[in-house]
């Protein structure tokens, strides 16, 4: 299956409010409007809008105003503000020429551009929180005395998670205090230089993985040399995503309720 679809499904299972947001042609040529194309298991598969996912054949955005894929993803208006581009440059004092981070801020945006999802940038926490369903972290989430997020900022963070929000962090330091580990469901962090390889995805079911069905899917390479690789211990009620090939945990995800 193409990556790219397997972006905007997951995009998609944010929750949509508007009428007749998603349209889903089947393999049969069955063409259908739906509400939400969230990507929910079903026994030892999965569906989308209530179809199962092997007789997908595509999903698109919007169908008020697209009725038709076409070649070019139109999104309304009120539709624009959905998945916030948080730039970290300033909160954790980092500068292109020393960190890089403003190529990372162009790559997540780049991602988004490509997978057709609508997005917006900024660095206003207050902004993402009231105008989005996703938040992508530029960088990474450190603690300590130069923090990038103050403990009130961390508890908004996490209530807006509660109400269902997505928040997807590139990496968590060591200094993180006990409120923003629970956030992102781990109790310890920590980066070393390690000879790390590859990063496998789990075998096991879960929505965000449903298009990772190819071998070369499935085990990233990632280098075969020394690298600062962050690695998790998880916490109770989170879930291992990814490991590294000697079995330490690379990606974690938290589902609050």
């Amino acid at each position: 299956m193409k990556r790219v679809l397997s972006l905007i499904i997951m995009t998609a299972a944010i929750g949509s409010v508007a009428r007749g947001e998603f349209m889903i042609e089947c393999n049969d040529g069955t063409v259908a409007t739906v509400v939400d194309a969230s990507v929910v298991a079903s026994g030892e598969s999965f569906m989308i809008g209530g179809y199962p996912v092997e007789n997908v054949k595509r999903v698109w955005h919007n169908a008020l105003t697209q009725p038709d894929p076409g070649t070019v993803t139109v999104f309304p208006d009120e539709k624009l503000s959905r998945v916030a581009l948080f730039d970290m440059n300033a909160r954790n004092l980092e500068t292109e020429a020393g960190y890089e981070n403003s190529r990372n801020l162009y790559s997540i945006g780049y991602m988004a551009q490509i997978a057709g999802f609508p997005a917006f940038t900024t660095d206003n926490l207050d902004k993402a929180l009231a105008d989005a369903d996703m938040i992508l972290l530029s960088s990474r989430v450190k603690g300590g005395r130069n923090a990038s997020f103050t403990a009130d900022e961390i508890e908004a963070l996490t209530e807006w998670v509660r109400r269902g929000g997505v928040l997807v962090a590139p990496s968590l330091e060591s200094t993180l205090d006990d409120k923003s580990r629970e956030l992102f469901g781990i109790t310890e962090a920590g980066t070393q230089k390690k000879n790390h390889s590859f990063i496998n995805w789990v075998d096991e079911s879960h929505p965000e993985l449903v298009y990772f069905d190819e071998p070369e899917e499935r085990e990233v390479n990632i280098c075969k040399k020394l690298i600062n690789a962050t690695e998790y211990k998880v916490a109770d009620g989170a879930t291992t995503l990814a490991c590294y090939e000697d079995g330490t945990v690379a990606v974690v995800k938290k589902q609050s309720r």
